[in-house]
């Protein structure tokens, strides 16, 4: 397991920044603090969970769309790697036979 592994399987991710917020929770009226990740802010009550505003919700879209993108590039960077590997073994196979019955 590497290091990445590692820290993503130890439990949420770390937030850039949390701090006390402006606004009750609406359930309670107990006033909630702010948590930053990826330049996106949500609202947190202790209690009741997360709260988002109307652009809130669009910044995690955005959000997850980016890492999912970077994590398809990656996956096909791999793939290609493997095939590339593959056609040099066969490329060697087929080399030698051509050698042995031209």
């Amino acid at each position: 397991m590497t290091a990445e592994e590692s820290h993503e399987s130890d439990g949420p991710p770390e937030i850039d920044e949390k701090r006390p917020g402006t606004l009750p929770c609406p359930v309670c009226g107990v006033p909630m603090h702010v948590e930053v990740k990826q330049h996106v802010e949500v609202d947190v009550c202790e209690q009741h969970g997360i709260w988002l505003a109307k652009d809130e919700l669009d910044g995690i879209a955005k959000a997850i769309r980016a890492r999912t993108q970077t994590f398809e590039r990656a996956l096909r960077r791999v793939a290609v790697d493997k095939a590339k590997q593959s056609a040099r073994i066969a490329g060697a196979n087929f080399g030698f036979w051509a050698l042995l019955f031209h």
